[in-house]
């Protein structure tokens, strides 16, 4: 599972280092009124990550449906989704299994929404859309921003809290350990060692600044990186302060090597 090409740990780029480019040109378009930056993707499953950018009257014709796992949110502007009469403002947040219809969307000032979608390989073994839960944000229409969560401590299961760190737990998989949150790094925050972990992480910095001491790597706002599961990466630290966007899902092919 590449979902190149940003497939390393010490990613050097921003999402202001890439192109908007048009959507649905290989399907015969492109669609009008919707571009994209793509940040990632696999072209073995179809799943991606990308920063999409709504113009102005934009509309979906169509409710929309897909065999992949969905999280997104609002960055700017809003996106009213006509299926269940909701309006989506920024710092909306939502996940979808796979295989659930939702929308069709649309927006009357624009928007710019972040997107990263991911393989469930049950899914397409079992055709089941409740396989992965990841609650509880496990539903289409998704009623919460990530300002309505609360900051929480971090580590208090392991013995902690940790101090310098809190987190907003958006969904989590009690299954396989994965997360989506949005962490918060105070003034002076550094981690004492590398991490590894067994899942995939996509991370998106939303505020301040954040060093990968491990590659004397300098992330500012609006970076973004791509890890595959079992990578050393880091430590980390930041002077300044930062809020941190970070996704993990599960790899099957790498539980399934590594417990073989």
């Amino acid at each position: 599972m590449s979902k190149g090409p940003a497939t390393f740990a010490d990613m050097r780029s921003t999402v202001w280092d890439y192109e908007w480019k048009e959507v649905g040109v290989e399907r015969g378009g492109p669609i009008p009124g919707i571009k994209e930056k793509l940040l990632a993707w696999d072209p073995e499953n179809g799943t991606y990550s990308r920063i999409v950018l709504f113009e102005p009257g934009f509309k979906f014709s169509k409710a929309l449906k897909h065999p992949f796992w969905e999280e997104l949110i609002v960055l700017d502007g809003h996106v009213y989704d006509y299926g269940s009469n909701r309006l989506c403002t920024k710092g909306f947040y939502a996940l979808r299994p796979a295989g659930v219809e939702h929308g069709p969307f649309g927006t009357d000032l624009g928007a710019t929404v972040l997107e990263i979608t991911w393989h469930d390989e049950s899914y397409y073994t079992k055709k089941k859309k409740d396989v992965l839960g990841k609650g509880p944000a496990t539903f289409a229409d998704m009623r919460s921003t990530i300002f309505d969560y609360a900051w929480d401590e971090v580590g208090k299961e392991r013995g902690g809290p940790i101090p310098g760190i809190k987190e907003k737990l958006l969904a989590s998989d009690p299954l396989t350990g994965t997360y989506s949150r949005l962490v918060i790094f105070e003034p002076g925050f550094k981690f004492s060692r590398a991490l590894n972990h067994p899942f995939w992480e996509e991370l998106f910095l939303m505020e301040g600044h954040m060093v990968d001491h491990g590659t004397n790597t300098l992330y500012t706002k609006g970076g973004y990186a791509l890890r595959p599961a079992g990578i050393d990466h880091g430590p980390f630290g930041t002077e300044i302060g930062c809020t941190l966007l970070e996704i993990t899902w599960q790899d099957g092919t790498y539980y399934k090597t590594k417990l073989s």
